[in-house]
C-alpha cells in the first residue's frame, strides 16, 4: 500500500499526501517516526522501497532516489531497494 503512496501512477490525492514526491513520501516518514517513538531509539526501523514502477506514469528511479534522501533525514536504519513491481 505505501509503493502506492509513493507512485505518481496512483497516488492522485490533492491533500498533504499527493503531488510532489516530498508530499507523497509524507505518509511513510509519518509512520517512520510513530513507529520509533513506539519501540524507541535502539530498536532498528527498515524500509523496502521499490527503486522504479515499469508502468508509463510510475515511480522513477529520480522518486526513488529523492526518497531515500528523505527516508535518510530519519531515524531510519535500512533502506531496501527493490527492482520494482
Amino acid at each position: 500500500m505505501l509503493s502506492q503512496f509513493l507512485s505518481p501512477l496512483f497516488n492522485h490525492r490533492s491533500d498533504g499526501y499527493g503531488g510532489s514526491i516530498e508530499t507523497r513520501c509524507r505518509i511513510v516518514i509519518d509512520i517512520v517516526h510513530k513507529v520509533q517513538s513506539a519501540v524507541g531509539p535502539s530498536f532498528p526501523i527498515g524500509i523496502r522501497i521499490n527503486s522504479t514502477v515499469p508502468l508509463e506514469g510510475g515511480l522513477t528511479e529520480a522518486d526513488a532516489l529523492e526518497v531515500v534522501r528523505l527516508l535518510d533525514r530519519t531515524s531510519i536504519d535500512l533502506i531496501d531497494l527493490s527492482g520494482g513491481t
